[in-house]
């Protein structure tokens, strides 16, 4: 689902700051800013690439995580390899390895083995080229890219051929509006999300292209309606979130659509924000009003519970690593575990309108966006367990008296602040973990 993941963020650093500030931090985060290496601190679109590198697209510049810093790209007037423009908006990895970067004016692509950027100026077969704004980019499963592009609707470029085709939609008279989202089902078919036209299908990879028309009552159902994200579901079907017609399952056997949801407790239409498929037979629905659970095999949807009570409203977004789900509301985080279904708040004084929940399982971290920074936290017990091993490293220098002997005592206080800070930064760490939920 095309989401625009503005992300500021902030979290546990595998190199921890030995100062006395850090006294007064929350330990579970650290803030990470431009003073840190982020080019920028807004964040527009987060990439984890096949190698574990963690990307942010930023309002000015690139930005590439290996774990330890950040590696930033701006354009750089000197050399021909920069990228071109700073404000990116999408990423994406294709088959090859190499990252696709949209901007806000055009596209670019980065290749790892040259570690260089070339403009995408390749001309379509309908004589044009991508200019605008990107908003989204993705594949199929015949090896291509698709970008969709404001005023230029989408393109496809075919990795093997080399060939691009620029499809306007200009020519369906029923579009006027940009690409708000699109995703491949299973058959290959393309489905459509425009921002006031509705949904629309193609078979045949926009040789033609079709509104959605329910088979019950022959209506156009998304008609003048913002569709805000289409997810595949199991069981041969999309989910779609709209403005107007809040979320329903699209059975794609037999073409219906299946109302989930549309109108809140209080009869209020429902503003839906997230669509997660936490399992083939479980949906979440996060919105203005509420988190919901669609339960596939009974079809059943009820509003989630926190001890009887309704969960907070205004959920920004839904992230989960199959045991627990990580639910970014508008200053805080929540953790939901499947198991026991226990219930856990984190806040940090740093958040903010959390806007995107992003988890990189191969560190197992959280990576958690918001207006303001970004963060990023650790989720198992390796980070306790690294500043369990520098504790024994200050205990042992300090535990040397030919060391506090000879040292000059600068040093040696030095190294006593160290304990005094990683002891501290070990008892938080223990306390924040110990409220996670038990998977």
């Amino acid at each position: 689902m095309k989401k625009a993941l503005v992300l500021l963020v902030s979290f546990i650093c595998y190199q921890i700051v030995c100062h006395a500030q850090v006294m007064d931090e929350h330990y579970y985060f650290k803030n990470l800013s431009v003073q840190n290496g982020l080019s920028q601190n807004t964040v527009n679109t987060i990439l984890q690439d096949k190698q574990g590198f963690m990307w942010f697209g930023t309002k000015d510049g690139l930005n590439r995580y290996d774990g330890l810093s950040f590696r930033k790209f701006k354009h750089d007037d000197r050399t021909r390899r920069s990228i071109g423009n700073n404000f990116i908006t999408a990423l994406y990895e294709d088959s090859k390895g190499d990252i696709w970067v949209g901007t806000d004016v055009g596209l670019y692509i980065y290749n790892p083995e040259k570690d260089s950027f070339r403009h995408f100026a390749e001309l379509s077969a309908e004589n044009t080229k991508i200019e605008h704004t990107v908003t989204a980019i993705s594949g199929d499963n015949k090896g291509c890219v698709w970008v969709a592009v404001e005023s230029q609707g989408l393109f496809c470029y075919d990795l093997e051929e080399g060939t691009l085709q620029n499809h306007t939609l200009k020519n369906f008279s029923f579009i006027s509006t940009n690409v708000q989202s699109f995703v491949f089902d299973n058959s290959g078919t393309l489905w459509i999300g425009c921002y006031g036209d509705g949904l629309f299908y193609s078979k045949d990879r926009l040789q033609t292209l079709h509104p959605y028309v329910s088979p019950v009552d022959d209506q156009k159902t998304y008609e003048n309606d913002v569709v805000i994200g289409l997810v595949k579901g199991a069981y041969n079907c999309l989910y779609i979130g709209s403005l107007k017609g809040g979320v329903k399952e699209l059975n794609l056997t037999s073409n219906k659509l299946h109302d989930l949801l549309s109108k809140d407790e209080s009869g209020e239409a429902v503003f839906c924000r997230e669509l997660l498929v936490a399992s083939d037979n479980e949906l979440w629905i996060g919105a203005e009003s509420g988190l919901y659970i669609y339960n596939v095999e009974q079809d059943e949807l009820r509003p989630a519970l926190i001890r009887g009570k309704d969960f907070p409203r205004n959920i920004q977004s839904l992230a989960t690593d199959q045991k627990n789900l990580y639910i970014g509301m508008k200053d805080e985080v929540g953790c939901y575990s499947f198991a026991t279904s226990d219930y856990q708040v984190i806040s940090h004084p740093e958040f903010f309108y959390i806007s995107t929940l992003m988890l990189d399982s191969s560190e197992n971290t959280l990576w958690i966006g918001n207006a303001r920074h970004l963060h990023r936290m650790n989720l198992d017990t390796k980070e306790i367990e690294r500043v369990d091993g520098e504790i024994a490293k200050c205990n042992a220098k300090l535990g040397n008296e030919r060391f506090v002997a000879r040292a000059p005592s600068a040093v040696v206080e030095q190294e006593r602040t160290r304990l005094a800070n990683f002891t501290d930064l070990a008892s938080k760490l223990r306390e924040q973990l110990a409220k996670l939920p038990a998977a």
